[in-house]
């Protein structure tokens, strides 16, 4: 096994299984093929739109040298795209302001929703983003989620992979 830390493949949190994901839409999908009263057609249609929520996340990593990311839609691998991590001088973390209080007042009743919407429907976003900053000062966006322990451990990766500062 080779020494090099830039080796193997390192994906940003959290990794997104794909098969885990197709194991709970057949589950789900499966409802209609139990209805007599729904249509061929109305069964097809609750298909896709499951197969649209469950199975369209991104997916974001550090293999060897370049930073790559990329996006499933219904299961499908669209196109990954991929930079050098040369070109990058700094790592940009960013947080959307929250009244916490606000938040736990309307919201404290639908952590576990929000929860399994965030698993479900990851490309929606969150308040945390990772940026990756290159010399001609354009950005990159390496992460998004609202989960802050996801947060701190994927920019302690990145961090530690990269070899790049912290800019605030």
């Amino acid at each position: 096994m080779s020494s090099d830390p830039f080796s193997h493949s390192a994906p940003l949190q959290p990794v997104r299984r794909w098969w885990l994901r197709l194991v709970v839409f057949v589950l789900i999908a499966a409802i209609p093929l139990f209805s007599v009263r729904a249509e061929w057609y109305k069964r097809l249609i609750f298909a896709a739109s499951m197969a649209i929520w469950i199975g369209s996340f991104p997916v974001a990593r550090l293999r060897g040298d370049r930073f790559e990311r990329g996006m499933f839609i219904m299961f499908l691998p669209l196109r990954v795209k991929s930079w050098s991590l040369d070109r990058f001088t700094g790592i940009l973390p960013e947080s959307e302001p929250r009244d916490e209080f606000a938040f736990a007042w309307f919201f404290f009743n639908w952590w576990i929703i929000w929860t399994v919407l965030d698993w479900m429907i990851p490309w929606s976003g969150g308040a945390y983003k990772l940026w990756l900053r290159a010399g001609s000062g354009k950005r990159v966006l390496a992460w998004q989620g609202s989960n802050e322990g996801q947060f701190r451990a994927n920019l302690d990766l990145l961090q530690r992979r990269t070899s790049l500062s912290i800019e605030l």
